[in-house]
């Protein structure tokens, strides 16, 4: 594998004049995320878990003929749980009309 000099790469492109080079450093592109999005992932973990969650139950779900009242039950708890983990992470909006099931 080739070696990439530290001091990047001159990206030259038949678009651009000569006078107009773009100097890319590639090195910076692969340092990874920063600090703060790691704590941004790692704050909305709870809603990434959940939603392979539900992910898992749907597909579980694709290959059966009939669903039956466990799989569905399964299927609207994992739900549940990602809308919670939602609301928990993301909060609720002041501003949404907040629903209530009435008889």
């Amino acid at each position: 594998m080739n070696s990439i000099p530290r001091n990047g790469l001159r990206v030259v492109s038949a678009d651009f004049p000569p006078a107009e080079l773009v100097e890319v450093h590639v090195l910076d592109l692969l340092d990874g995320p920063t600090a703060q999005e790691l704590a941004d992932l790692e704050a909305e973990s709870p809603v990434i878990v959940a939603g392979l969650d539900v992910l898992d139950v749907e597909i579980a779900l694709i290959d059966r003929t009939s669903v039956s009242e466990f799989d569905a039950r399964r299927l609207r708890r994992a739900r549940r749980r990602l809308i919670a983990a939602e609301l928990a992470v993301y909060g609720l909006a002041t501003d949404m009309p907040s629903l209530r099931a009435v008889a």
